[in-house]
């Protein structure tokens, strides 16, 4: 017969404490002999009594591990004191004394070795384990767990396997709980990842298309005009000498006498008027004007030396034919049919009213609007055309013919960026819709990139041309004008320039003949101002302050 008890304190997890104690030491046998790891025995100190026991909760007890210590941290100090309160009362010398030492410890610390020991006589593997405490009588705690008391004949050995096989089951769902909030963990990890990625992604697409660009760096070379306004109006000899040339080389001003200047200027009014003129696809636009409808059709794609009339007047099919190579001789099926019908249900789903609708002559053809891309003021938008009907029945089993329109593009910028999409068509395979309109972006982009970098090329070549032939035109100007240049050096200089005994011919008279001729700017710079000061009968010249003789 075992006797059962109530805590008035639960687990923090609402599950009661179950105290039980044997009648008397042979029923204590059992007791020791079919207990449960997680029980904790009970025993005053040096005294006889009863043994007492404290089952925890499951979750509590394997929480604890293996470890007895550990299981013994696991008891409120609250139910300590009831079963301190509880086994001194059941003790026939513990219950006539103010206080005792009352010992706990695990059950699977207790030692038995019944060819020694009596019956209901214990030991302990590890004295270690073993928890003390003084507890005095207190005659309150003792009367509300006798209330509860309850007796029973319970199969020890049964409740035993029974817990370890609840013990492995909650063992299991801990583990599966442990590995389902792992993996939950590494998904949410990964997608937070991913969409960084993609944000990454999306970023730089945005980037290369110009939506949302960040503004670029300021330009150190770049010329601000408000600066240099300021600075000319408080230093205006500098901004006149700027305007002239930096006037710290005979270059500048020999060009200046050279009427370099006057060259500049007129071929400034041609610079401005070549800045002044339409973009390249504004003019291209105003010459198709007078064009034929399908001449016109092939212009706006980039394809102008298509011609129509070789493929029975379809400006699709002459497009494709220089695309493909040649146009599909595939019959058009039901299967590749409904694959064309379920990807424009899935475009429309996706681009909207940038989606244009379909023609009625050709339902399978796709005209879609390329959102990515940002064309200039006052340019209609870069348009997608994927033609199918009468080029490519079989599609998306073959390759269709793809082409661009608009944007502010040039004809051949619209003709490589269609190019470069039919070349992605014929390596790709299934649907490529989708992934057209996303690539054609990023190749509009590339394209005009590189026709401002032939423009940027070309202009500099210009440039270095006009620079040649401005050096060329002034040396030939300088020699045509040597004998006035060198008669008014004479003239200035007297026998300075050519030594004594020559005559120049130039309205001057000079004292050599061998002097090269050169502009008068160039006779400034390398002799200044020179005046005569022969006065006293001596050949003597001033030459910029200084006496030198001749």
């Amino acid at each position: 017969m075992v006797f059962y008890f109530t805590c008035e304190y639960k687990d923090p997890g609402g599950e009661p404490y179950i105290v039980y104690m044997g009648a008397d030491k042979y029923e204590n046998e059992g007791l020791i002999e079919w207990g449960q790891t997680r029980d904790v025995w009970f025993h005053v100190d040096g005294l006889s009594s009863a043994h007492v026991y404290l089952r925890l909760p499951l979750a509590a007890a394997q929480d604890a591990g293996v470890r007895c210590g550990d299981l013994l941290d696991r008891i409120p100090d609250p139910v300590v004191e009831e079963m301190c309160q509880l086994v001194k009362a059941n003790s026939i010398e513990g219950c006539k004394r103010a206080s005792v030492m009352v010992v706990w410890t695990p059950w699977a610390n207790l030692h038995k070795d019944e060819t020694c020991m009596q019956a209901g006589a214990v030991g302990f593997h590890d004295s270690k384990l073993r928890r003390l405490r003084r507890i005095d009588k207190d005659k309150s705690i003792v009367k509300k767990l006798e209330k509860t008391r309850r007796e029973a004949h319970p199969d020890l050995q049964q409740e035993r396997l029974q817990y370890e096989r609840d013990a492995i089951r909650w063992r299991k769902n801990r583990d599966k709980a442990n590995r389902d909030s792992k993996n939950a963990r590494e998904k949410a990890e990964r997608d937070a990842a991913r969409r960084e990625i993609e944000e990454r992604h999306a970023a730089r697409d945005a980037f290369l298309a110009g939506a949302n660009a960040p503004p670029p760096p300021p330009d150190p070379f770049l010329v601000d005009a408000l600066e240099d306004a300021r600075r000319d109006a408080q230093f205006p000899e500098k901004a006149a000498r700027r305007r002239a040339g930096d006037g710290t080389s005979g270059l500048d001003a020999a060009l200046s006498q050279l009427e370099v200047e006057g060259a500049a200027s007129a071929a400034a009014p041609g610079e401005a008027e070549a800045e002044a003129a339409p973009p390249a696809w504004e003019a291209e636009a105003a010459a198709r004007e007078t064009m034929g409808a399908k001449k016109r059709w092939l212009h706006e794609r980039g394809y102008g030396d298509a011609t129509p009339k070789d493929h029975d007047g379809d400006a699709r099919r002459a497009l494709a034919a220089v695309q493909l190579g040649k146009l599909s001789d595939d019959a058009d099926d039901a299967e590749a049919a409904q694959e064309r019908r379920d990807e424009r249900e899935a475009l429309e789903a996706i681009f909207g009213d940038d989606l244009r609708p379909a023609d009625a002559a050709r339902p399978d053809d796709v005209c879609v609007v390329v959102a990515g891309h940002e064309p200039p003021a006052g340019a209609p938008p870069l348009v997608l055309d994927v033609l199918v009907a009468n080029v490519a029945p079989a599609y998306p089993r073959t390759a269709p013919a793809v082409c661009v329109s608009g944007g502010g593009l040039s004809e051949a910028e619209l003709r490589c960026v269609g190019a470069a999409l039919a070349a992605r068509c014929k390596a790709d395979e299934g649907p490529v819709v989708f992934d057209l309109v996303a690539a054609a972006a990023d190749e509009a982009a590339a394209a005009k990139v590189k026709a401002e970098e032939a423009q940027r090329a070309a202009a500099e070549e210009r440039a270095r041309q006009q620079r040649a032939a401005l050096l060329g035109s002034s040396s030939s100007t300088g020699a045509g004008r040597g004998v006035s240049s060198r008669g008014d050096a004479k003239a200035r200089l007297g026998a300075f320039a050519g030594g004594k005994g020559g005559r120049g011919r130039g309205r001057g008279r000079g004292r050599g003949r061998g002097a090269p001729a050169a502009p008068k700017a160039v006779d400034d710079l390398l002799y200044g101002d020179c005046s005569d000061d022969s006065s006293d009968g001596d050949d003597m010249w001033d030459v910029g302050g200084v006496k030198m003789e001749l």
